[in-house]
C-alpha cells in the first residue's frame, strides 16, 4: 500500500502541469500508467517539469511548436502521449541511475526531434498516396491506347469518369493534408510538394478526358507515339514515388536513403526532357502526316497534358531535393 501511495505526492501538480501540454483526462491517464509501471511523476517534477519539457520544445522545436500551443496540437494526441510518457520515464531512470539534468534534457529533446520526424512523415505518406493515384491515371490511359492499338472497341465514357473519380480522390486527400500541415505547423516545403503532385494528377486527368474524346481510328504511327510518351510519364511516378518513401528514411540517418532520394530528383528531371523529345516527335508526326482535324488536336493535346504532368514531377523533384537536404543539414 505505501509503495502505492507514494504515486499521489504531488499528483495534483503533475496533473495541472501536464493539462498544459495535453487534454486534462489524457493527462490523467499518462500519470495513471506511470503509476502503474512504478515509474511515478516525482522524478520529472524534480527535474524541472515544465521547465524540462520548455526547454525541449525551444530548442528542437522553436518554429514547429509556439508559446503556450500543446504538444497534442504539434505532434498530434498519440504522439504526444507518448512523449510524454517517455519523459517521464527518463527522469525517473536518471534520477536513480545519477545522471545529470543535462543528459536527461538532451536525451528528451532528441526524442521531441525523433516525432517531429514521424509526423513530417506522415504527411509525406499522404503526398505519396497522391503519386499513386497519378501512378493510376497513367495506366489507364495506357490501358486505352493500348486498346486502339490493338483495334478494340475502348469504352471512353468510363475511362472519363474513372479519372474523374480518381482525381477528386487526389484532391480530398490534398485538402486534407494541407489542413494537417496548416494545424502541425509542418515544414512548407511538404506543402509545396502536395500543391505539385496535385497539378499532375490535374493534367493527368485532362489527359484522360481529351484520350476519351480520340477517335477510335487513329493512325497507328501517332498511337505508337502516345504510347512511349506514356511510359515516360509512368516511370515518373514510380521515380517519384520511390523518392518520396526514399527520403521519409533519410531522417534516421540513413546515407543510403539520403543517396536513393537524390538520385529520384535526378531521374525526374531526365524524365521530363524525355517526355519533351517525345511531345515533339509526336507533334512533328501531327503536322506532317495530313491527319484530320479531331484527330489532330486530340492528340497534339493529348501530348501535351502528359508533358505537362511531367513538368509537374520535375518540379516536384526539385522540392524533394530541398526538403532532402533540411533534412542532411540538420
Amino acid at each position: 500500500m505505501g509503495a502505492a501511495l507514494v504515486f499521489l505526492i504531488d499528483w495534483n501538480k503533475a496533473r495541472k502541469l501536464l493539462r498544459t501540454w495535453v487534454a486534462k483526462d489524457d493527462a490523467t491517464r499518462i500519470l495513471e500508467w506511470a503509476a502503474r509501471q512504478r515509474i511515478g511523476h516525482r522524478g520529472f517534477l524534480e527535474l524541472g517539469g515544465n521547465e524540462l519539457l520548455g526547454s525541449a520544445v525551444r530548442n528542437a522545436a522553436p518554429a514547429r511548436i509556439g508559446f503556450g500551443e500543446r504538444l497534442d496540437q504539434a505532434l498530434g494526441r498519440a504522439a504526444a502521449i507518448d512523449f510524454l510518457k517517455a519523459a517521464l520515464r527518463a527522469s525517473t531512470e536518471a534520477l536513480l541511475a545519477g545522471r545529470s539534468v543535462r543528459t536527461v534534457r538532451d536525451q528528451i529533446e532528441a526524442d521531441l526531434v525523433r516525432h517531429l520526424e514521424r509526423v513530417d512523415g506522415t504527411l509525406l505518406a499522404a503526398v505519396l498516396r497522391q503519386i499513386g493515384l497519378a501512378h493510376d491515371l497513367v495506366a489507364a490511359i495506357s490501358r486505352h491506347i493500348a486498346t486502339l492499338r490493338a483495334g478494340q472497341p475502348a469504352d471512353r465514357k468510363l475511362l472519363a469518369v474513372r479519372c474523374g473519380a480518381i482525381e477528386q480522390k487526389a484532391d480530398r486527400i490534398a485538402l486534407e493534408t494541407r489542413k494537417e500541415v496548416d494545424r502541425l505547423n509542418a515544414r512548407p516545403t511538404i506543402a509545396q510538394l502536395i500543391d505539385r503532385a496535385e497539378e499532375a494528377v490535374d493534367e493527368l486527368e485532362q489527359a484522360a478526358f481529351i484520350a476519351s474524346l480520340m477517335p477510335e481510328r487513329t493512325d497507328p504511327s501517332l498511337l505508337t507515339a502516345l504510347a512511349e510518351l506514356c511510359v515516360v510519364a509512368m516511370t515518373a511516378t514510380e521515380v517519384a514515388a520511390s523518392g518520396v518513401a526514399a527520403a521519409t528514411d533519410v531522417p534516421e540517418g540513413r546515407r543510403a536513403d539520403s543517396e536513393d532520394a537524390l538520385s529520384a530528383v535526378s531521374r525526374l528531371i531526365d524524365a521530363e526532357h524525355a517526355a519533351d523529345g517525345h511531345e515533339r516527335a509526336t507533334t512533328a508526326l501531327v503536322f506532317g502526316g495530313g491527319f484530320d482535324v479531331a484527330t489532330s488536336l486530340s492528340v497534339l493535346e493529348l501530348a501535351r497534358a502528359i508533358e505537362r504532368a511531367t513538368d509537374r514531377f520535375a518540379g516536384f523533384g526539385h522540392l524533394l531535393r530541398r526538403h532532402i537536404m533540411i533534412d542532411l543539414a540538420a
